[in-house]
């Protein structure tokens, strides 16, 4: 469960009620707020509280009541359940830092202990109002606690002293001070139920923390310290003398304690919890005073970061002895025992029968601590001894040993308590029998450099018994710790299996030692036989040395800048190097010593780089924060991240196993990877297996016709196409209308919102447009598509929704243009004679609407065929125009198109803005006769009355012959004949413009064949 204060905002003190069911919090936003625990953190209310920002508060024993102390110099109380305020308190001089509700109360007696900047405690009496000042603290007071009984007030500051108040009478009387020597941050009085070496069950106890980072436990009675508990276990370690040499304290205390609580009802027996300067929380237990956890607050850098070994597992027969049975061998038992464990270690250190079930990491943070982590449970404890930053950490092959090297010039040799699962035959793991990682002990100290370590290294092999250190004064060292062993195994058998009080050793001397390079060693690394030591510089070379006599084996040169990390191959003889030159390069161990791989592609220095999957890929991460998985045959990057880190990525490990990776950064995450290659190909597969599935069943459903049952399959397997291509079909059938509404009727609002998707990308096409509008229409006919939906969901709707708008205006503004056009197209026809085309030829055409040799009737008119054939036929007959192909010149709709046409065969062609005809001789000369004028617009004016009658409803047609005074004829067919008798005499009127057009044109006879082409003519109605 987690609570957010909000944007820009944050906590600045909080309280739980008694019950644990309710949280008060305030803010810097002034803002008091209660939240429910019991709900998942939901908000109950909030209201406004101080001026200035609250910096303690207290709910009372009852759990009805909250005190607020704030930097305004005033105690306020609340009432929790309704939020309003009860009571208001000032008179401090300083600013309230802690604010206390006596836990012994009465009906008519409730009393509020408040405690301010320059020692000064007041009580207040809030039934009462009484107020008593207690002024004997020279310093802040920064703890207040009770005697069981209520009788005694006892009063920690920062002055290092604890006060002891008598509460009789209803006044707080001084009765002793005394002296702790240590500035103190809290003070808590230990149940009866505490319990520590050497406590009596008669005596109540005090506990007090401070600046010396310890938790020390008082006899409440005379204030006899009885017992002391170092928060950071280890750090008031001495180093053993050797040869008559005294060295220094190794790691003072330097965890300062900030707060103390007691939670006496949390699970486990209770806790005393300690807040410290570094940002963690430890956990002490009532039982023993042990630590138990610590919650780290904040990593600061990870510099390095190393898995701890696996656990040690173990079979139990059921025939076994014991309750919970025991190992099923015989013979002598713990020595021989590990004996045989060491002997059958094989040559990488894995032992056998151990496996990476919970595994733990170790971690060197910008600290001089090195934190432990339980990779399941986040469970952390601290490792103090180092006295400054932990720069490199290192397992041994045996997993028994922890290395750390500092900037203290150390390296320090922790000793490992491996946890050990007990489990049945059928690996089942039995109760009682598995416990956790225990915290590491320091046994020895290894000290020779000269500057700090940067970088340390353990072998490769369990047989060996060696480690390299590398440091910034150019030098490498080669340790040998197989004494050490010798040594532990001896305190194992004097301390009869327990744990060995021993101090650490000092070791001073190396086995061997060099000067590597000419600049700092910023890495080392040893190959997987422990025979080749490389190290890396910031000379830009990578050198090998072989071991353990460290003598000269060869330089590797190629990289640009300094060389960062080095990694030898599990399975080849090869060694890669990463440097700040943004390359990663492999080069052969063997007699050529050259580079065989050069990997490019990172942006920035190369900071890590480690072999993974048996040496047949490589993971790389760079100070940009993006990490890179290599493959090194095909030297090609295959995967890259650049969205978990935020800041450079120091530390990067891979596990024994190989299927798990940790990386840690300056951006202060640790960050755990596991390979989920195998599960995500099996997934794939499951996934493909189920979709061929559908597929077929899809195919069945389409031969068997069971349209509604293929388009739910179709939704399922985000066919668009295929559901299309139904729809389609059903749309070709209207009586399947039904179907199509009975599909979208099963559909989820979600699988109608992904069918509108699809219909906005169908829109978009012409053809695809009459399939997708007969959807959406029965869609949105018999559902409401926003209903059931997400507001994101909602949205992308409405946007669909807008894109099929537009879409559908545009060719709904198409099909009006191409209407329109072929409006024009039959006027065109019904005006112009177009040669080789009869009624009968184009009867039927599609949006021609023509009449055809039998009577037709067509917006109450009718036209007599065979009356007009007689007076037509002839005229055809004599044309000698050119002939046209009816069928391709009606495919055209463009009038432009048709009209071009009809001028290349010679045929009149009208103009549309003056309605002129227009003459032209076969060889494209155009010419135009005055005395023509009249009689092409005559003509003109005859034909589009008679376009009128053809096109127009009678209603217009009426309409139009009253406003030019005339009366509408009975009979149009007789219009239209005595409009053809008007045309002739008009032809027959004027002789010789065939005539005068000769001479006009030079007497050339080439101007149309013959004057009967050259008049007008109204050719049948078609």
């Amino acid at each position: 469960m987690m609570i957010e204060a909000g944007e820009n905002d944050g906590f600045t003190s909080f309280a739980v009620d008694p019950a644990g069911k309710v949280l008060i919090t305030s803010a810097q936003s002034q803002l008091i707020s209660t939240w429910d625990l019991t709900d998942g953190g939901k908000k109950i209310r909030s209201w406004r509280g101080h001026p200035l920002p609250v910096l303690s508060m207290e709910v009372d024993p009852s759990g009805t009541l909250v005190a607020t102390g704030s930097a305004d110099r005033t105690v306020r109380v609340w009432d929790i359940s309704k939020g309003h305020i009860t009571h208001r308190f000032t008179g401090h001089s300083g600013v309230v830092g802690l604010v206390y509700f006596r836990p012994v109360y009465t009906a008519s007696k409730m009393e509020l202990i408040t405690c301010s900047d320059g020692g000064e405690i007041k009580v207040y009496e809030l039934y009462s109002r009484r107020t008593q000042t207690l002024t004997e603290h020279m310093s802040t007071a920064t703890g207040i606690a009770f005697s069981p009984d209520g009788s005694r007030m006892f009063s920690a500051g920062r002055d290092s002293v604890i006060n002891v108040w008598t509460t009789e009478r209803n006044d707080y009387k001084l009765v002793k001070t005394m002296p702790v020597y240590e500035s103190l941050e809290g003070i808590v009085s230990l149940p009866a139920s505490t319990v520590f070496p050497d406590a009596s069950v008669d005596e109540r106890y005090l506990a007090t923390a401070g600046e010396h980072g310890k938790i020390v436990v008082w006899e409440q009675n005379n204030l006899r310290k009885v017992f002391t508990v170092n928060i950071s276990a280890g750090s008031s370690a001495e180093v053993n003398q050797n040869d008559g040499e005294k060295d220094e304290k190794e790691g003072k205390a330097a965890t300062q304690v900030l707060q103390l609580f007691l939670a006496e009802k949390m699970e486990g027996g209770g806790f005393i919890i300690s807040t410290t300067h570094e940002h963690n929380i430890h956990f002490n237990s009532l039982l023993g005073l042990e630590q138990t956890r610590v919650v780290v607050g904040h990593n600061d850098e990870v510099l390095d970061i190393v898995w701890a070994p696996l656990q040690k597992v173990k079979k139990i027969s059921q025939g076994s002895n014991g309750e919970n049975g025991s190992v099923n061998e015989t013979g002598n038992k713990t020595d021989a025992k590990s004996q045989d464990e060491s002997n059958d270690a094989n040559e990488n250190g894995a032992v056998e029968g151990t496996h990476a079930e919970s595994q733990a990491v170790f971690v060197a943070t910008n600290s001089s601590a090195i934190r432990l982590y339980d990779a399941k449970t986040l469970n952390s404890r601290l490792l103090m001894g180092h006295s400054e930053t932990v720069l490199s950490l290192a397992i041994t092959p045996d997993g028994k040993y922890l290395l750390s090297g500092s900037k203290d010039t150390t390296v320090r040799v922790w000793e490992l308590c491996q946890p050990t699962v007990r489990i049945n035959e059928d690996n089942i793991h039995l109760k009682g029998q598995c416990r956790e990682l225990q915290p590491p002990r320091c046994v020895a100290v290894f000290k020779g450099h000269t500057k700090a370590i940067s970088s340390i290294c353990a072998c490769r092999r369990a047989t060996s018994s060696f480690f390299i250190s590398c440091s910034r004064d150019t030098t490498m060292k080669l340790w040998d710790f197989s004494p050490l062993r010798k040594r532990q195994k001896k305190a194992k058998r004097v301390s009869s299996g327990e744990d060995s009080k021993l101090a650490p050793k000092l070791f001073r001397k190396a086995q061997n030692g060099v000067v590597s390079h000419e600049k700092d060693v910023n890495c080392v690394a040893v190959s997987l036989d422990d025979r080749i030591i490389a190290t890396g510089s910031s000379d830009r070379t990578v050198k090998l040395w072989s071991a353990p006599d460290l003598s000269y084996l060869a330089t590797l040169k190629g990289h640009k800048r300094g060389v960062w990390t080095v990694a030898f191959s599990d399975v080849d003889k090869v060694v890669c190097s990463g440097s700040g030159d943004q390359t990663i390069k492999i080069w052969s161990v063997e007699s050529d010593f050259q580079c065989l791989r050069t990997f490019q592609g990172h942006e920035a220095s190369v900071t890590q780089v480690s072999f993974i999957n048996a040496g047949t890929q490589l993971l790389s991460c760079s100070s940009d924060a993006v990490m890179k998985l290599w493959t090194v045959k095909s030297n090609e990057c295959i995967w890259t991240l650049a969205d978990v880190h935020d800041d450079k990525i120091w530390a990067l490990k891979s596990s024994r196993d190989g299927r798990s990776v940790v990386t840690g950064g300056e951006d202060s995450k640790i960050v755990f990877w596991v390979d989920a290659t195998t599960e995500e190909d099996e997934k794939e597969r499951a996934i493909y297996e189920a979709k061929v599935l559908k597929e077929q069943e899809l195919r069945n459903n389409l031969r068997a016709k069971n349209w509604v049952k293929a388009i739910r399959i179709a939704l399922e397997l985000t066919h668009s196409r295929q559901l299309y291509k139904i729809f389609t079909h059903l749309y070709q059938h209207a009586q399947t209308d039904e179907i199509v509404v009975e599909a979208l009727a099963e559909c989820s609002p979600e699988e109608r919102a992904k069918i509108i998707l699809w219909i906005r990308e169908w829109n978009t096409h012409t053809e695809r447009m009459p399939v997708a509008h007969y959807v959406l229409a029965r869609m949105l006919r018999n559902h409401r598509i926003l209903d059931g939906l997400d507001s994101t969901s909602r949205q992308d709707l409405r946007n669909a929704m807008r894109h099929i708008i537009n879409y559908s205006n545009r060719h709904f503004k198409r099909l009006d243009t191409l209407l329109q056009k072929t409006y024009l197209f039959d006027h065109m026809l019904a005006t112009t004679s177009l040669v080789g085309i009869a009624a009968g030829e184009i009867q039927g055409m599609g949006g021609l609407n023509l009449p055809g040799k039998d009577d037709i009737e067509e917006d109450g008119i009718s036209f007599d065929a065979d009356e007009e054939e007689d007076d037509v036929e002839p005229e055809l007959e004599e044309s000698e125009d050119a002939e046209i192909d009816p069928d391709k010149l009606l495919k055209r709709v463009d009038p432009r198109k048709l009209l071009q046409g009809a001028d290349d065969a010679g045929v009149e062609v009208y103009d549309a803005t003056g309605f002129e005809m227009a003459w032209e001789d076969d060889e494209g000369n155009e010419e135009v006769k005055d005395d023509d004028k009249d009689d092409v617009k005559a003509n003109h004016r005859i034909e589009t009355e008679e376009s009128e009658s053809r096109f127009s409803t009678p209603k217009d047609r009426k309409s139009k012959k009253k406003q030019r005074g005339r009366e509408p004829s009975k009979s149009a067919s007789g219009q239209i004949r005595r409009s053809k008798r008007k045309a002739k005499e008009l032809e027959s009127s004027k002789p010789n413009s065939s005539k005068k057009s000769d001479r006009k044109s030079g007497g050339s006879r080439q101007t149309r064949s013959s004057t009967k082409r050259r008049s007008p003519r109204i050719a049948k109605k078609n």
